[in-house]
């Protein structure tokens, strides 16, 4: 004769959080200056970045072939992807990438944009490469990869003297293929040495979260850029005569002490004071349940799962098949407290109720 199956005991019971976590998204922009500066989307077709600079379309260029990658990639230390996504590379040792760019003579502020987004070369050494200006290294053994990592935005700048009408930009490979993603080059005011430019006020908070937090400052009324440090790290920066900024690659529940930095196009800094700001703190995601319990019964058709908010009126919530002894809950609401219990059952009848556990979802 068939019986009901025996009464199941619910020996384990564990009420798991699983935490929603933002994908970081690195942020920076390309630097702009008051001067009239030249600006070249190098590989690329003519832009304009989001504070309204103007960035040409390449050209001035000797040898060298293009490449872009994918409107997906995303590129860290910026909020300008576009410009990072093309680039010029040097072929061959023997004829070199080089840029000759018609200007008047002058002293000039260069700025390079870099990034390294080939896999092959995402380590450090991978890449290597020199950079003359007018004849003169402005940048020795430069490896992209070491100094930003891959995927993320690198901008070195050095200051030369043009005699010519023509500035001179030379690539040497010392390590695989020298590569160029945009530049930008700022006249330097005349009349010599210019004052250094005055200092930024001290960053405030606009906004807060636990994965970004946007600064804002008083503006420095002479300058081409601003930087914005980090605990001391350059975390992005920013022109056009913007004052605010978003970082982007913060982590929930830090304190962190930021600074910005004015830079001209004569090479002169002012730096602001500096402002500790702490991001909130990781929000928790929807709550979910997990029951097990022991199988007493060797001829169930299931298990049948009730639920309960008040611990005395009982709803089943879901079935499960023979021999499988775990559910996982996970309609759950914040602030809600929830009682469990469990039975098997066959076509003869349901056996006993399990014992009862219940689990108090934490508010919102």
């Amino acid at each position: 004769m068939i019986v009901p199956p025996r009464c199941p005991s619910l020996r384990n019971f564990a009420g798991m959080l699983f935490l929603l976590v933002p994908a970081l998204a690195p942020f920076s922009v390309g630097r702009a200056a008051v001067l009239d500066p030249l600006r070249i989307n190098v590989g690329g077709p003519a832009h304009t970045d989001r504070h309204g600079n103007t960035w040409s379309a390449d050209r001035w260029f000797v040898g060298g072939r293009v490449v872009s990658v994918g409107p997906e990639r995303s590129i860290g230390n910026t909020d300008d992807d576009a410009l990072y996504r093309t680039f010029r590379y040097s072929t061959s040792s023997r004829a070199p990438m080089r840029y000759r760019i018609p200007v008047k003579n002058g002293e000039y502020t260069v700025r390079l944009h870099f990034c390294e987004t080939d896999g092959r070369l995402m380590r450090p050494g991978g890449r290597i490469f020199d950079v003359r200006m007018e004849g003169r290294a402005i940048l020795n053994d430069l490896d992209i990869y070491r100094d930003g990592g891959g995927g993320r935005a690198v901008v070195r700048s050095g200051r030369v003297k043009v005699q010519d009408g023509a500035l001179d930009l030379d690539f040497g490979r010392v390590a695989h293929n020298p590569l160029l993603n945009a530049l930008e080059v700022i006249p330097v005011a005349k009349g010599g040495q210019r004052a250094r430019p005055a200092r930024p006020g001290k960053p405030s908070v606009v906004t807060v979260t636990e994965s970004a937090i946007t600064l804002a400052w008083s503006g420095s009324p002479e300058h081409v850029a601003y930087e914005i440090r980090r605990d001391g790290r350059i975390v992005g920066t920013i022109g056009g005569g913007a004052t605010r900024f978003t970082d982007r690659t913060v982590q929930p529940s830090q304190r962190y002490q930021y600074e910005i930095v004015a830079l001209d196009g004569g090479g002169n800094a002012a730096t602001s004071n500096a402002a500790w700001i702490s991001s909130t703190r990781k929000k928790a995601g929807p709550a979910q349940v997990t029951l097990t319990w022991l199988d007493n019964a060797r001829n169930e058709d299931g298990f049948r799962i009730e639920r309960s908010t008040d611990g005395r009126s009982f709803k089943e919530i879901a079935r499960v098949r023979a021999n499988v002894t775990r559910y996982q809950d996970t309609e759950l609401k914040d602030g809600v407290r929830y009682w469990y219990r469990v039975h098997a059952y066959n076509a003869y009848g349901p056996s006993g109720y399990s014992n009862t556990v219940n689990f108090a979802v934490p508010g919102s």
